[in-house]
């Protein structure tokens, strides 16, 4: 009696033929440019022409030189000084002109934006000015410096009010120059 074997499952590598390149490195059907064999023969140096300023330069300069001689021979007739004549014009009458006044509320308007900067960029200055003590405490943080975080902490605290009155500040400019703005415009 002969025994009889179950059906064996494909190996690995017959269902998968191309299972066992992948395990190797990508080998490519065209040749990388590190494997070309074929080399450009080297260029000779270039030739380098230490001559040409030393001709070119002067030959530029004589033929300028000779152009101009070429062109200044002879005197033009405007630059004779023969008789003159005077011509006096009557004197034109002067002109008025009349400037119309920049309305009150357009001149409060430009008076409140130009405020408006100011206080902006003190505020920004203010800001920086935190900003550079925010990445100190951070430095002291890290450093685990406690005197040098409540230093830092100090100046940052002395700045804060300074930049609440300038946001108090423009809090109140905000409306009047809003006022004067749409007041100079309906004029």
């Amino acid at each position: 009696m002969t025994e009889q074997h179950p059906p064996q499952p494909p190996r690995h590598d017959e269902r998968y033929p191309m299972a066992d390149q992948a395990q190797q490195p990508f080998q490519a059907n065209f040749p990388l440019p590190s494997q070309t064999t074929t080399t450009n023969p080297p260029r000779p140096p270039k030739k380098r022409h230490r001559w040409l300023p030393f001709v070119a330069y002067p030959a530029v300069f004589i033929v300028g030189v000779a152009i101009g001689a070429s062109s200044g021979g002879t005197e033009s007739p405007a630059a004779d000084p023969g008789a003159t004549t005077t011509v006096t014009a009557p004197a034109a009458p002067p002109k008025t002109v009349t400037k119309a006044a920049t309305p009150k509320a357009c001149l409060d308007a430009l008076r409140y934006s130009d405020q408006g900067f100011r206080l902006s960029g003190e505020a920004m200055s203010l800001a920086g000015e935190s900003l550079g003590l925010t990445q100190q405490a951070f430095s002291a943080i890290a450093e685990g410096d406690i005197a040098k975080l409540e230093s830092i902490t100090a100046k940052i605290q002395a700045v804060t009010p300074k930049m609440q009155a300038k946001n108090t500040a423009m809090t109140e400019l905000g409306p009047k120059y809003q006022a004067a703005r749409d007041s100079c415009r309906e004029q």
